[in-house]
Parts: C-alpha cells; structure tokens; sequence
C-alpha cells in the first residue's frame, strides 16, 4: 500500500502538467467560491455588448421586414434592401427612447445603402459610361 501512494502525486497528462499540478489534491472550499456568480450569468460578449442571440432574432426581422416590403410594394429592388435594413436598425435601438430609434434608422440606412451601392456598382458604371458615349 505504502507504493501506491507515490503514484497519486504524478499528473496523468493533458494540461495540468503544464500548470505544475494534477488537479486531484487541489480543492475550494465554499469561502473560495462565496463571491463567484455561478448561476444567472449573462453571456454578453464583451465586442458586442450585447446578447448574442439577439443577433439571430434580428436577422430574422430584417428577412421577415424584406418581405413584408416586396410583398406591399409589389417589386423587388434594392429600396426593399434599405428599408428593411432601415427598418431593423430603428426596432434594434428601440429601447433607446426617439434618440435611439433615429441613430439605428440612420445606421440602418447607412449600412444597407452601402451595400446597394456596391452591388450595383458595375451596372452604375455601365450605365454612366452608355450615357457619356
């Protein structure tokens, strides 16, 4: 028996050699865990500031307000494209009182013309280039 104790010292592996212990003769007691929260925490990511599956829900509305758009309007464009996206930012910031609702409109707007922009970009230069001819 005197043998066996010897072995309880070495590490099995993995990544707890490299921290120098084993882990097994390592313990907390409850006055080491008192102020660790480990229930009731929110995962915000620190980047974002905000909860991650928000991002999710909103992607969706933004599809859902597309829709919506094409469906009322009867065509299918990029003026769908920013208003959704216009649309979205508005209801994203909406917790934020009027000031809130027009800073994620207009970043709604910004962003969405950005990218109509951009995707039209080679029809825009064929076009303005027929026109100069």
């Amino acid at each position: 028996m005197e043998g066996s104790g010897g072995n309880s010292n070495r590490t099995s592996g993995g990544l707890a050699g490299f921290f120098g212990g084993s882990g097994a003769g390592v313990s907390y007691s409850n006055a080491d865990l008192a102020g660790v929260p480990l229930t009731g925490m929110s995962p915000l990511s620190p980047y974002l500031n905000v909860d991650p599956r928000y991002l999710i829900q909103k992607a969706l509305l933004y599809s859902a307000f597309g829709v919506v758009i094409e469906k009322t309007r009867g065509a299918e464009d990029d003026i769908n494209t920013v208003a959704a996206g216009t649309m979205t930012g508005m209801l994203y910031k909406c917790t934020g009182g009027l000031r809130g609702v027009a800073r994620g409109g207009l970043t709604g707007l910004t962003l969405t013309s950005l990218y109509a922009l951009y995707n039209n970009w080679e029809h825009m230069k064929g076009s303005l280039t027929q026109q100069s001819l």
